[in-house]
């Protein structure tokens, strides 16, 4: 395949001396993961198609494009590169990049013999040249900074209930509502029952929290949900303090502290 001939694609280059199947399926899986994930970070859903472009032996090379070439396309490949290219400079989390795609981009990298720089992603979108971004085992290095494991504690968060799935495990997701944080939230049948009831309300969920290098809750095994209500969260014109509107004199307000 010309790289330069298609509108919109993405895909891996191995550049190993004998690729095994194995390896081949497990980079083109992380690969597909990665994508969905960042899909599902920029638009809310995951409507692509994405149709295997190329194949060639060799170097083992997949590219893949999406059914439908739209803004939404260009924007996951684009966003996966430039990602990449960040991750494997330093530990920083890009933009759209979820801890499941953190984790996508580790399986990729660790689908080669050891992640010694040779897999590359290449992308193109609408008109632009070809980029390729090599990745290596500093990669998987950063995001284990990003969102490895570092402790374990009891508490509560509290977030929008949303994103149920029972493929695989039975989970469910919070949403901060300030930072639009995700935490995965795993519980019973029975529990997930109760969650479905309030889905798209705020809760809180309170369980054994599974915390990050950087303090961050990433998932948590679910003890209790206790609904929260469908409101806004107070505004700070909301907020109103202990007195009324009468101007307070700032002398005894300070002898009413001193002697409370």
């Amino acid at each position: 395949m010309d790289e330069t001939t298609a509108a919109q694609h993405v895909g891996f280059s191995l550049s190993e001396d004998a690729v095994s199947l194995s390896t081949f399926t497990s980079a083109a899986d992380s690969l597909a993961k990665l994508l969905g994930a960042l899909e599902a970070s920029i638009a809310d859903t995951q409507l692509l198609d994405w149709q295997i472009q190329d194949l060639s032996v060799g170097s083992a090379n997949l590219s893949i494009r999406p059914s439908v070439l739209n803004d939404l396309g260009s924007s996951v490949i684009s966003s996966a590169l430039d990602g990449l290219a960040l991750v494997e400079g330093a530990p920083m989390r890009p933009p759209h990049f979820s801890d499941a795609a953190l984790r996508s981009a580790k399986s990729l990298v660790s689908a080669t013999k050891d992640g010694a720089g040779r897999l590359a992603v290449f992308g193109k979108c609408n008109g632009a040249v070809v980029r390729r971004v090599t990745v290596s085992k500093r990669l998987t290095a950063h995001v284990d900074e990003l969102i490895g494991f570092s402790s374990v504690a009891m508490g509560s968060l509290e977030g929008t209930l949303e994103a149920m799935t029972i493929h695989g495990s039975i989970t469910f997701s919070i949403y901060d509502a300030i930072t639009d944080r995700r935490t995965q939230c795993n519980c019973s049948r029975k529990m997930l029952n109760f969650a479905m009831k309030h889905f798209g309300e705020r809760v809180s969920v309170s369980g054994e929290i599974r915390f990050n290098v950087q303090g961050e809750p990433t998932a948590m095994g679910v003890d209790e949900i206790r609904p929260l209500g469908v409101g806004p969260l107070p505004q700070p014109e909301d907020m109103h303090g202990i007195f009324s509107d009468d101007p307070v004199d700032i002398d005894e307000w300070s002898r009413f502290v001193r002697e409370d």
